[in-house]
């Protein structure tokens, strides 16, 4: 299976295709193109084994950015695969000019916050940290009910999370009044849908396992 076999695919962050030094930093392997982008070279992630992970240094404000706007305003399936290394309350997927749409590490170390529109959903782990090298998947339906899954196991209840998501960054968001909260770290692989299934969710937590 891969993610190009769903005609739902929005976006796909491949492992292994990361380009440093150029304009499309991170191409969109999807048939979209939001290609994640920084042209800035002092701001720009780095990589290591060939492309793969993507290694985000918070300190040096590293980023990247879409020209383009991705919208999930019914379900959606996100697939993450990440390794932050530095403080929780670091953004993972933003969208530029907005304080409030966010998937967030933090602001603790045991919560992942969703931030669709202007309210807080936070999934709290029962044990472990949202610092550790995992992977997760985060599905909600057409009537908003969302869960999370850290390493193939569900994190906390399934909880009602509305609202359109606009995602248009990577490892950061931008806003005059906002804490740009800069991810640290590593990140393999990012793939987006916009529908669910439990057969959409096995194939990217099978997927995930195994980067």
């Amino acid at each position: 299976w891969l993610p190009t076999d769903e005609s739902s695919l929005v976006a796909w962050y491949k492992q292994g295709t990361y380009i440093k030094g150029v304009t499309d930093n991170w191409p969109d392997s999807s048939t979209n193109t939001y290609d994640m982008l920084q042209a800035t070279s002092a701001n720009q992630p780095t990589w290591a084994g060939g492309g793969n992970p993507v290694v985000f240094v918070a300190a040096e404000e590293d980023h990247l950015a879409s020209s383009s706007v991705m919208q999930f305003a019914d379900a959606f399936t996100f697939g993450l695969r990440t390794n932050p290394g530095t403080a929780h309350n670091i953004i993972i997927l933003g969208k530029t000019g907005s304080a409030s749409e966010m998937i967030k590490f933090g602001p603790t170390a045991d919560v992942l916050r969703l931030k669709p529109a202007s309210t807080n959903v936070d999934f709290t782990l029962s044990s472990g940290d949202v610092k550790d090298d995992a992977y997760w998947v985060i599905s909600r339906d057409g009537s908003n009910n969302t869960t999370v899954y850290k390493d193939g196991v569900q994190v906390d209840s399934t909880k009602t999370c509305a609202g359109t998501f606009d995602i248009s960054q990577m490892g950061r968001r931008t806003h005059a009044s906002a804490s740009n909260n800069f991810y640290g770290g590593d990140i393999y692989e990012i793939i987006l849908f916009d529908s669910t299934s439990a057969d959409l969710i096995t194939n990217v937590t099978d997927r995930l396992a195994g980067l």
